[in-house]
C-alpha cells in the first residue's frame, strides 16, 4: 500500500512540475496596458506615447502591435517622428515632427483584432509598406477604449530593434489605498522612469508594458 501511494504522490508531482514548465502559455505576451478614455476641460484626452527605438544602424521597417481588444467597431493609431519642446501653456513636450507612417491615421478593425487573436496570437501590423525610417524618436498616438499588450519595431535586418519608452503624455489611475475606490489620477507629460514607479499600482496598466516581452513576437505564427 505504502508502494501505492508513493507512486501515486509521485505521479502527481510530475504532473505538476510538467503543468508549471513544460506547458508555458504560447500566446502569453506581458502585461497588459487598457486605454481608457478621459476627458478633460470639455475635451477627450489625446494620449501619446514617444518611443526611442536603438536601430543599431538598421532602419524601421515594420510595425506591429498586439491588441487584446477594442470597444467598438474601430480604432485609429498614429506614428510618426517626433521632437521636445518645451511651452509653459500645454501640459506636454512631445510633438509631431512630420514623416508621419503611411501617410495618416492607420485603422484598426474589432474584425481584425478578432483574427489576428484566433491566427497570430493577436499581433497586427500597423503599416502595410517599408517604413525605411532614419529617426530614433517615434510617437504613437493611441486611440482610447483598447486593451494594448505589445509593440514592437522591426528593423531593415528583419530583427526586434530595442526600444524604451522616452516620453508619454497619458492618465494615470493609480491606486492609494486598499478600497477598491481609492485611487488617483493623473494627466500629464511622464518620463518613462517615472511611468515605471506605478507599475504595480495602475490601475490599468502603463505604456511601459507595450515593452515588456518583445520576445513575444516570434511566437507570432505558433499555434
Amino acid at each position: 500500500m505504502r508502494k501505492i501511494l508513493s507512486f501515486i504522490v509521485c505521479m502527481i508531482m510530475v504532473i505538476s512540475a510538467f503543468t508549471l514548465t513544460g506547458c508555458k502559455d504560447k500566446r502569453a505576451v506581458g502585461k497588459e496596458w487598457e486605454v481608457k478614455e478621459y476627458v478633460s476641460a470639455g475635451y477627450v484626452t489625446t494620449q501619446m506615447v514617444g518611443f526611442t527605438v536603438n536601430r543599431g544602424g538598421s532602419q524601421i521597417k515594420d510595425v506591429w502591435i498586439n491588441i487584446r481588444e477594442i470597444k467598438g467597431e474601430n480604432v485609429k493609431f498614429n506614428l510618426c517622428k517626433y521632437k521636445s519642446l518645451q511651452n509653459d501653456e500645454i501640459d506636454t513636450s512631445l510633438y509631431k515632427d512630420g514623416f508621419v507612417l503611411n501617410g495618416g491615421d492607420i485603422v484598426v478593425t474589432a474584425a481584425q483584432v478578432k483574427t489576428a487573436n484566433k491566427q497570430a496570437n493577436g499581433w497586427i501590423k500597423l503599416n502595410t509598406a517599408s517604413w525605411n525610417a532614419n529617426f530614433e524618436s517615434v510617437l504613437l498616438t493611441v486611440p482610447n477604449n483598447v486593451v494594448l499588450r505589445e509593440i514592437v519595431f522591426i528593423g531593415t535586418n528583419d530583427k526586434i530593434l530595442s526600444t524604451t519608452v522616452n516620453k508619454a503624455f497619458v492618465v494615470v489611475e493609480y491606486k492609494v489605498g486598499k478600497k477598491k475606490n481609492d485611487t488617483k489620477t493623473l494627466l500629464r507629460e511622464f518620463t518613462g522612469a517615472e511611468l515605471a514607479t506605478y507599475a504595480e499600482t495602475a490601475k490599468y496598466g502603463i505604456p511601459n508594458f507595450l515593452l515588456d516581452n518583445q520576445q513575444a513576437f516570434l511566437s507570432k505564427d505558433a499555434k
